[in-house]
């Protein structure tokens, strides 16, 4: 297979569109960059507090995080070492299970996890550019890739509705709304797809 990177090939549509992800994903990294400039914060470390305000788990540990970010327990140690340095997050164990520490926020760590969420912002003002129909097939795409890369060990588990024990895909005769989620019991169509519930059930994918 050829380089993405070899600009002599115009003709595959597949090079062209991962390219495109690519210069996407470049934008990102300077707009993470640019808040850890400004925090003293790692990029790795902003994402730890940004997953542990928004991403709905109550309780991480520092497996949980080594999980959600594929790194090593020693490389999430680290970090949180750094951010408990800072008075960002704590350890904490619960008496009834004095063997597994927990990872919490604190109220300084709350309060600019609130305030580095927005760092990717830019993003989603340039999708909410493009009409319906777009976003649909675009969140549809993301899916069905984000699912090769977690199938293939790329990228940890993600809380989407194709591998939620939930999801019931075309069961139903409605083309608009082919889908069904048994939690809430209610039809889905394609922008209805969620891509990090909280309330995921994970399948054997």
């Amino acid at each position: 297979m050829n380089s993405i990177f070899d600009s002599s090939n115009q003709d595959n549509i597949d090079r062209k569109i991962a390219v495109g992800f690519e210069r996407i994903s470049e934008v990102l990294k300077t707009l993470i960059w640019e808040e850890s400039k400004q925090t003293g914060l790692s990029p790795i470390q902003i994402q730890f507090l940004v997953a542990l305000m928004y991403e709905g788990k109550s309780e991480w540990t520092i497996g949980d995080i080594a999980s959600r970010f594929q790194l090593t327990p020693a490389t999430v140690s680290d970090a949180v070492s750094s951010l408990q340095e800072k008075e960002l997050v704590t350890r904490e164990r619960k008496s009834e299970d004095r063997r597994t520490v927990f990872i919490r926020l604190t109220s300084k760590g709350k309060r600019l996890a609130q305030k580095l969420s927005r760092w990717a912002n830019s993003l989603q003002n340039q999708i909410a550019e493009l009409d319906t129909d777009a976003k649909s097939v675009l969140l549809r795409s993301l899916i069905s890739i984000i699912f090769g890369f977690q199938r293939d060990g790329l990228i940890g588990i993600t809380k989407m509705c194709v591998t939620c024990s939930y999801f019931r895909p075309n069961v139903h005769g409605d083309s608009r709304k082919p889908h069904h989620c048994e939690y809430i019991d209610e039809p889905l169509g394609e922008p209805d797809l969620r891509i990090d519930c909280p309330d995921h059930e994970l399948i054997d994918v």
